[in-house]
């Protein structure tokens, strides 16, 4: 057998015997008609009655109780907003425009460019241009499933 098991069932064996003993404990006691005290034995007259008062309450307590446990539990269980303060800083300007030379059309981003030049049949070349110069920076060209930069002679 286990020793967890044994030890729970010595547990449990204990446990019964207390309980047992306290609740029996206090009947024995009650049959005395005789009290020791001190060493003089004295007769003592008891005097029982017993009141019963039944009275009928309504849904009113429960109904009290079961609201007041509500807003209590509300109460307790309310958090607090937390208020956080973030500076919201704007975005840079971007320094460079795309512009595709075949359509005549600028664009803000390369994923721009690169849907763009899916739904057009010409090559997917872009012009890199400087936004405050108004200048060419570079030339590129998708392949391989990217953007490279290449040479290309615009003027023939």
């Amino acid at each position: 057998m286990n020793t967890s098991a044994t030890l729970q069932r010595w547990t449990a064996a204990g446990l019964l015997a207390t309980t047992l003993l306290l609740s029996v404990a206090p009947a024995a006691e009650a049959g005395h008609r005789f009290r020791r005290y001190k060493g003089v034995e004295r007769s003592e007259h008891r005097t029982v009655s017993r009141v019963v008062v039944r009275e009928h309450s309504g849904a009113g307590p429960v109904l009290a109780g079961l609201i007041g446990g509500f807003i209590l539990g509300a109460a307790v269980t309310q958090s607090h907003p937390v208020v956080v303060r973030e500076h919201e800083c704007a975005p840079p300007p971007p320094r460079w425009r795309y512009y595709d030379p075949y359509c005549d059309a600028y664009m803000d981003d390369l994923d721009e460019c690169r849907v763009h030049g899916r739904d057009h049949r010409h090559p997917r070349v872009v012009r890199v241009i400087e936004i405050e110069t108004g200048r060419c920076v570079r030339d590129l060209r998708w392949y391989d499933g990217g953007w490279h930069e290449e040479d290309m002679d615009w003027d023939d």
